[in-house]
């Protein structure tokens, strides 16, 4: 393959396909929440090697999402934390005003999951519910 040969010669420290910048995970509130930049594989990971974390957050096209991390991979139902209950089934204006947060967007109906437009704006909220 030309392209993997050139790529391999102008970059001999990085394989061919290979990004040479990957974006790493990152805590925050005090380990408590891990923002993820890998969607598809979290769930084991954070399990089994982050017992502190309760929250893991996500970049979804132009929003932020946070889901509460499971007890364990057995049992995905039960959560290390949920969400303030008053939010749970809410979302567009009518979450808004029960927050007082302008980029909120949704808390699902478990309180297992809330998005919002900006990151800090959902930080807020997870530190609002983690002192619940």
């Amino acid at each position: 393959n030309m392209f993997a040969t050139i790529a391999s010669i102008a970059n001999p420290f990085h394989p061919p396909y290979q990004p040479i910048y990957e974006e790493q995970d990152e805590l925050f509130l005090s380990g408590r929440v891990l923002m993820v930049h890998d969607i598809k594989s979290w769930a084991r990971k954070v399990v089994h090697g982050y017992p502190d974390v309760q929250v893991v957050v996500y970049r979804l096209f132009n929003n932020y999402s946070a889901v509460a991390v499971p007890v364990s991979l057995e049992n995905t139902k039960a959560r290390r934390m949920k969400f303030n209950e008053s939010w749970h089934g809410l979302s567009g204006d009518t979450l808004r005003r029960a927050t007082g947060i302008e980029t909120a967007n949704f808390c699902s109906e478990d309180g297992k999951t809330l998005n919002c437009g900006s990151l800090s704006d959902l930080l807020i909220l997870i530190d609002a519910s983690l002192h619940q």
